[in-house]
C-alpha cells in the first residue's frame, strides 16, 4: 500500500477507501439471504442482525435513506438486496475507473469524496434517529468506517501535497 494520488500499482488510500466502503455494502447480505428462508431470526439478536445492522450503519446516510425508501415502497427485502449489490458494484466500477486518474483529477477526486464522507458525518449528527435504530455499537462501528475512509482519503492528499 501507498498512499499518494500516483501509487503506481500499489493500493492507495482512495484504493483501500473503495474496498471497505464495498465490504460495509456487503454486510447486511447474509442477514437479507438468511430472513427470507427463516423469518425467526428477526426476533432474535446475534451475529447475522448485528451485521445487517454495521452495514447499513456504515452505508452513506443518503444511500440508506434511499434505501429505506425503496423498502416502504415495496416491502420487498430482495429488491432492496440487489439494489445495495448494484450500488457498490457500481461505486466499485466507477471508482476503478476514475481512480488512475492524472494530474488533477486525482486530487480532485479525493477532494470531492472527502467533501462528501464530511457531508455524512454532519448529516448523521443532524438525524440522530439513525442511532436509536442500529443501536450504538452498531453506529459506532458505522461511525468507525466512516471515519477511516476520511483518513484513507486525507492520507492520500498529504502525500500528493508533500511530493508532487
Amino acid at each position: 500500500m501507498k498512499f499518494g494520488v500516483k501509487p503506481g500499482k500499489h493500493l492507495s488510500g482512495a484504493g483501500l477507501y473503495t474496498i471497505l466502503t464495498q465490504a460495509a455494502s456487503l454486510l447486511p447480505l447474509p442477514y437479507f439471504l438468511t430472513v427470507s428462508g427463516y423469518l425467526g431470526i428477526i426476533t432474535k439478536r446475534g451475529a447475522l442482525p448485528f451485521l445487517f445492522d454495521a452495514g447499513f450503519a456504515a452505508l452513506p446516510r443518503w444511500e440508506a435513506l434511499l434505501l429505506s425508501l425503496l423498502y416502504r415502497k415495496t416491502a420487498h427485502e430482495l429488491l432492496v438486496c440487489f439494489v445495495l449489490l448494484a450500488a457498490a458494484l457500481a461505486f466499485g466500477i466507477v471508482m476503478k475507473r476514475l481512480l488512475p486518474s492524472e494530474g488533477k483529477t486525482a486530487v480532485v477526486l479525493r477532494i470531492v469524496l472527502c467533501a462528501l464522507i464530511a457531508a455524512d458525518l454532519l448529516l448523521r449528527l443532524a438525524l440522530p434517529g439513525f442511532r436509536a435504530v442500529f443501536g450504538l455499537p452498531a453506529a459506532l462501528t458505522g461511525l468507525a468506517v466512516r471515519l477511516s475512509g476520511l483518513a484513507l482519503l486525507l492520507a492520500d492528499l498529504i502525500v500528493a501535497k508533500k511530493h508532487p
